[in-house]
């Protein structure tokens, strides 16, 4: 999801909510995966997508990946910035790439 939200400055805040970057590990595989032969396809076109994308906001499923409460606490000092930071989509789809082409690398090792 992308939606355009209003930081209270002059200008809208662009906001990312990345679903998942990682397979779950219980019931998907990334070699041989009958069910969905496309997934390494679709999980390598996600990471384009979201590199792509520009947000100033990340809001993530787990709040530690997204550092919600260091956030949380910026905002309760009066931080008006604490929730943004145009960067942070970057950094976490390199992190999570990253991650998962080496879990890729070690599928194909087994």
């Amino acid at each position: 999801m992308h939606e355009l939200g209003d930081t209270g400055a002059r200008r809208c805040a662009d906001i990312a909510c990345p679903v998942r970057l990682q397979p779950d590990r219980r019931w998907q595989s990334l070699i041989g995966n009958a069910g969905y032969p496309g997934i390494v396809t679709d999980f390598r076109r996600s990471f384009a997508r979201l590199a792509k994308m520009e947000a100033d906001v990340v809001l993530t499923a787990h709040p530690e990946v997204s550092q919600m409460a260091k956030r949380r606490a910026r905002a309760l000092a009066r931080d008006r910035n604490a929730w943004v930071d145009p960067a942070q989509l970057g950094r976490l789809v390199a992190v999570e790439k990253t991650a998962f082409e080496k879990e890729l690398a070690q599928s194909f090792a087994k």
